[in-house]
């Protein structure tokens, strides 16, 4: 008789790409693997079935906040499972993540009563804007597009609300952050309907440079303003920053315009379309502050897309040299020309007889003198043409206190005279000069004296000085350019001020060319 002899089978270990260690793909992006066990059947008839286990989730980066279903497949399908993670979320025992905060997250399925198991990792990233602060001003929906982050204004901001939200993750001195913006809708009974790229405190002090289109976009203009807790702290900041209607910002779109801003330590950069509007030096309040890069609106309907940030300091530097150098802005460009040194007032006769609206002005705190210093500005100035509209046609270099712009002084230099004006820069400059003036005059070999004329032909060597010695008191030199003065004396204006000033070229019917335009800081 023949013995029946019972031959044990051992199942293969199949490995289908489930648990233990994660590989990583040859992008170096997270991947999942599989893992399967089999257990040995004594019978001589079948085999035991193998078990496995196989995420189907795609991998993409989740950001913290959302949530994401764990898909599988299991061999055999009837297999329960348990799900584990990582630190970076909470999940369910359905195997729904929460991701909670920024990292390689880990997900674990594990079949239960066995030690078959598969990982799946991505990794949870932060979103560019906090989508956690003020969500009744902003729509954040868009902001979880990785391809183009945007957001926008909810009507509440179109109404009435003043806010802002912020950057995430970013406080320092030194970023650059910039963004197209959409503006429609401004209120139309709301003059300073505004939007900003600007930087907030800790304490949540607001400070930007804003373009406001005025009610249904009629009052264009750009002021810098400083908001703390929705209201804006009206006073020196806004005096002094106001432009209307001038610098091109008639002809900006603000339905489709860039802005960008830049901190620089200490500096700050503001720019429309990669043009210098704005800068700022002797504003103090975020002094070795870190801030943080921040948007604002008000009274207007408002979208902020293409956001960037940049914080690699060699990058923000090449920004900085870009615009740097840029000091002086035309009040209008058809009338007034600026190059990086120079200026050409033109179309005597055509241009603006106020002097105000015919103007080179300081780029914000571009062009200044500073506190406590005697300080010079030298420049060659050659006439071009004279009016015949105003009785005494001049360059009108100007100063305005920082603390108080309306107060300005001028130095006139007219084709008989020179002397100094006191004014108020909200009104017009005074006719004639101020303090009357004094004629130019040259010395002959004899020792007498004769009066003479800055003609067209020659160019003049002008320094203006700050003397600082009785407050602001001023000198004006006016000579040829081989060295012979024409006229040079000093006015004492008694006002005990010693705080910067920025400058100013204004043209009272007078075309000419400035060149060579320098400050010296003694």
């Amino acid at each position: 008789m023949k013995r029946k002899i019972i031959i044990p089978l051992c199942a293969a270990l199949l490995i289908l790409g489930g648990c233990g260690e994660t590989n990583q793909t040859s992008n170096g992006n997270p991947s999942t693997s599989n893992t399967t066990t089999s257990s040995e059947n004594t019978t001589d008839t079948t085999t035991e079935e193998i078990k496995t286990i196989r995420i189907t989730n795609e991998v993409s980066n989740l950001f913290v906040g959302k949530t994401r279903q764990i898909t599988y497949e299991t061999n055999p399908s009837t297999s329960k499972v348990e799900f584990s993670c990582n630190e970076m979320g909470t999940i369910s025992e359905s195997g729904l993540f929460t991701a909670s905060q920024v990292g390689k997250a880990v997900i674990t399925i594990k079949i239960k009563d066995t030690e078959i198991s598969n990982t799946y990792e991505f990794n949870v990233i932060d979103t560019l804007v906090n989508v956690n602060f003020k969500n009744d001003a902003w729509d954040y929906e868009n902001v979880y597009n990785e391809e183009n982050v945007s957001f926008k204004s909810l009507e509440t901001i179109g109404n009435n609300l003043n806010s802002y939200t912020t950057i995430n993750n970013i406080k320092s001195k030194k970023y650059a952050f910039s963004s197209i913006v959409k503006v429609s809708s401004p209120k139309g009974d709301d003059t300073w309907s505004r939007v900003s790229l600007g930087h907030v405190n800790d304490e949540g002090k607001f400070h930007g440079f804003f373009v406001s289109p005025g009610p249904d976009f009629n009052q264009r203009k750009t002021v810098v303003m400083d908001v703390v807790n929705g209201d804006v702290q009206w006073g020196n900041t806004t005096d002094r920053s106001q432009v209307w209607n001038q610098h091109d910002v008639n002809s900006l779109d603000m339905t489709n315009m860039k802005l960008t801003t830049i901190r620089d330590g200490n500096n700050y950069y503001y720019l429309i379309n990669d043009e210098l509007y704005w800068f700022e030096s002797y504003f103090t309040d975020f002094n070795e502050i870190d801030t943080t890069p921040s948007f604002m609106a008000a009274q207007m309907q408002v979208e902020f897309s293409h956001i960037t940030i940049e914080t690699d300091t060699s990058k923000i530097d090449e920004m900085v040299n870009a615009v740097k150098n840029k000091k002086l802005y035309p009040s209008f460009k058809e009338n007034v020309e600026v190059g990086e040194n120079s200026i050409v007032f033109k179309n005597v006769g055509t241009a603006p007889q106020n002097a105000k609206d015919q103007a080179a002005r300081s780029i914000g705190d571009a062009l200044s003198m500073p506190s406590e210093k005697e300080a010079e500005l030298t420049f060659d100035l050659k006439i071009d043409q004279y009016g015949a509209t105003n009785p005494l046609p001049a360059l009108a270099v100007t100063i305005n206190r920082y603390d108080g712009f309306a107060e300005a002084r001028s130095f006139v230099i007219g084709e008989s005279k020179a002397g100094f004006t006191g004014w108020n820069s909200n009104g017009s400059l005074n006719e004639g000069i101020g303090d009357g003036g004094r004629l130019y005059t040259v010395t002959k070999e004899d020792e007498t004296t004769e009066n003479v004329l800055l003609d067209t032909t020659q160019t003049y060597k002008i320094t203006c000085t700050r003397l600082m010695n009785n407050g602001q008191d001023t000198k004006i030199c006016v000579a040829k350019q081989d060295g012979t003065i024409l006229l040079e004396y000093a006015h004492g204006w008694n006002d005990g001020y010693k705080g910067p000033v920025l400058l100013s070229f204004l043209a009272r019917d007078i075309n000419c060319t400035i060149t060579n335009i320098n400050i010296n800081v003694k």
